[in-house]
């Protein structure tokens, strides 16, 4: 299994993408994730082996690397909350992606690789949703409605080329697998957020999906 980007799509004027939608990579990354895809079809196609790629569209969890915007922004959330932060930086807030919870992904993988045949499927939940609903749903589970007061845009945080046509169509994950997501946007937000909190408590402790 090969776990695969949305991203080999990003310069795609096509939207929600699927398995058929050619490749489109403009980054480094997603050149990179591209040329992996080609060959793992190569090893199914050519070698016989039972080889897969998952084309996974941001997938969130509270284990999310802080370096992500989703979990930049729990942990912010947290720290105003806590007394310990009074602002959160972000770049263009009204960019939009479809984001799902990473648990899914992985019940994802686990199908895939059970399957009567190898293929590769997008993995998606087909719901575009803008930055700046997240930031509201992160701010609403600490009970903060006038969010924008806190957040601060930068041009620095602001990447360049970027596109909101990022959305997946898992149908064929659905017909194949069964699979679909199960956990939606708010919950996904509020246990982010929950997390952080408590790891300000205690930096040790565990969560429990």
């Amino acid at each position: 299994f090969q776990a695969a980007s949305a991203t080999v799509f990003e310069g795609s004027d096509r939207s929600p993408q699927t398995e058929t939608t050619e490749f489109s990579p403009k980054s480094p990354y997603a050149k990179s994730k591209a040329r992996a895809m080609e060959l793992v079809r190569d090893a199914r196609s050519i070698h016989g082996l039972f080889a897969c790629s998952g084309i996974f569209y941001n997938h969130e969890s509270p284990l999310r690397g802080e370096n992500f915007v989703t979990r930049k922004v729990s942990m912010a959330v947290a720290r105003i909350a806590a007394g310990f932060s009074d602002s959160l930086e972000l770049g263009d807030i009204e960019v939009a992606r479809d984001w799902g919870w990473a648990p899914d992904y992985v019940r994802a993988t686990m199908l895939t690789l059970s399957a009567d045949k190898p293929r590769d499927f997008v993995l998606a939940t087909g719901i575009s949703h803008r930055l700046s609903f997240f930031v509201f749903k992160a701010f609403a589970t600490v009970g903060i409605t006038n969010w924008r007061e806190y957040v601060v845009s930068t041009a620095s945080n602001t990447r360049a080329g970027d596109t909101n046509l990022m959305v997946g169509d898992s149908r064929l994950a659905h017909l194949e697998l069964g699979w679909r997501h199960t956990v939606d946007f708010d919950t996904m937000a509020a246990v982010m957020v929950t997390h952080d909190m408590a790891l300000l408590l205690d930096p040790e402790a565990q969560w429990k999906i």
